[in-house]
């Protein structure tokens, strides 16, 4: 996707303002092949390092509209066409459409169907930062004495002068939690845009943010929907992702989500040019032979890379530094890895399954939640059902396994966290060995929590099991 920057200084000139986003615009070169460029409105400098995919020839970011707004937009809008507005942006494509919404419609954000961080100014409505409901795309801001920065990434920030210290407490929340909440960094006084947010600076005071609620329970509950619905939607889906200007591929793991897309993709008007997966050396860890099943099956063709022990290594370090933060778990580096073989097979966009586990309870967690949440600890029916799902581990471990799942019990009802509070106080014990707070104040998961709270809709603890369960889990 796109890397975007901008700074908002009245006491910074023009020109300086410019030069400065053109070095942030540097920093996330590797997001946009497609050249980088900065525009200005007032007191707001824009920037995009673009990755063209829409209206790739006419479309090009930041845009400045009639009335004199200015905005920028990392991302993708999937239903821009059916808007109202896309014979009206003269071919600014997505973000002409996105652009318009913004500036005429108090409830764009409702109406907008995609993945998207984006910035607005205007003289008379100031700054506004905003990203989607699943917060798949970074938006980072800094705000002091008047001046507010923001990025697509943290390096851009730093470019623009802003000191990126480790905030401690913050690294503790991100890794305890397995992930930011969504307003949070790791580095301090650096903040997200939340998911799902508007956020509006104006003058010198503190943003006030206007969250989009996300009403997960809506069409999670069982009976509201059928196979056929599910199916239907999940085709829709992939159609709409689909690039009409450029090729696109599939990333395959042979799992049912990927295969699922690939399938679904191989079937519309434009099939993938290829799919791509990954191989590991160690054979409980490999699944190319069901990438290949399912590519043959297809009739796609299947790029699979197989890095090596040192590849993954190596690799490890330049995640952490396109992450920006620190990782507690390596998938992400055999993500990079993949990324980069595609970037050099010339492809910009690939469909995923990303996101599946979470949305349809693939997770083992969820099984586990399921079951914790009947079982009363004693040995019962279930009980040994359970020892069962776990015979294929050494029975050692079995019995680690048992007892750590054993803990806290009878809190299915009552602990709105009760589906991840033992996995998070693991972690956060593990953490304690790494991780010293140089303030000698306790850490505790308490902490962790009190931030995630933050990120939850008012009605979370009414949810089912099931729905808080999956909501944590996104």
């Amino acid at each position: 996707m796109c890397g975007i920057a901008g700074l908002i200084a009245s006491s910074s000139p023009r020109e300086e303002r410019e030069h400065v986003v053109m070095q942030m615009l540097m920093q996330l070169s590797h997001r946009g092949p497609n050249g980088s460029q900065v525009a200005t409105v007032g007191d707001a400098t824009f920037g995009c390092a673009r990755l063209a995919l829409v209206d790739i020839s006419t479309a090009s970011q930041p845009q400045v509209s009639r009335a004199g707004s200015l905005f920028v937009m990392n991302g993708e809008i999937f239903n821009y066409r059916s808007l109202g507005y896309y014979e009206q942006v003269d071919g600014r494509g997505d973000t002409g459409v996105a652009h318009a919404m913004v500036d005429s419609q108090p409830d764009w954000s409702q109406q907008l169907e995609g993945q998207y961080a984006l910035a607005h100014y205007s003289a008379s409505g100031g700054l506004t930062l905003s990203r989607d409901a699943d917060g798949i795309l970074p938006l980072y801001y800094w705000m002091e004495d008047g001046v507010i920065a923001f990025a697509s990434e943290p390096a851009a920030l730093a470019a623009a002068g802003v000191p990126l210290s480790l905030d401690i407490q913050s690294a503790y929340v991100s890794t305890t939690l397995w992930g930011s909440p969504s307003q949070l960094s790791v580095y301090a006084g650096v903040r997200q845009v939340p998911r799902g947010g508007a956020m509006s600076f104006k003058g010198e005071k503190m943003p006030e943010a206007y969250l989009k609620t996300v009403h997960y329970s809506a069409t999670t509950r069982r009976g509201e929907t059928t196979p056929q619905v599910v199916r239907e939607r999940l085709r829709e889906a992939v159609e709409i992702r689909i690039p009409a200007e450029v090729e696109y591929g599939v990333l395959l793991s042979g799992g049912l989500d990927s295969s699922a897309v690939a399938a679904l993709a191989s079937t519309s008007a434009k099939p993938p040019a290829r799919c791509y997966g990954i191989s590991f050396e160690d054979a409980d860890l490999d699944e190319r032979v069901y990438q290949e099943i399912v590519a043959e099956e297809l009739g796609l063709d299947l790029l699979v890379i197989q890095p090596s022990a040192s590849d993954l290594a190596e690799g490890f370090v330049r995640t952490v530094r396109a992450v920006g933060a620190p990782l507690l778990r390596t998938a992400p580096i055999s993500t990079l890895l993949l990324g980069e073989a595609i970037a050099t097979d010339k492809k910009k966009v690939v469909l995923s399954g990303e996101g599946a586990d979470e949305y349809f309870g693939g997770y083992e967690l969820y099984k586990v939640t399921n079951f914790r949440s009947r079982w009363s600890g004693s040995v019962t029916e279930d009980a040994i059902d359970f020892v069962d799902h776990l015979s294929h581990l050494p029975g050692e471990r079995r019995s680690v396994e048992l007892s750590y799942y054993q803990k806290y019990l009878g809190t299915a009802d009552t602990d709105p966290f009760f589906s991840h509070r033992i996995r998070w106080t693991a972690t956060a014990r593990a953490l304690a060995r790494f991780i010293v707070d140089p303030t000698d104040g306790a850490f505790s998961v308490a902490d962790a929590l009190n931030q995630l709270q933050k990120d939850l809709p008012p009605d979370f603890g009414e949810l089912s099991l099931l729905e808080r369960t999956r909501l944590l889990e996104c």
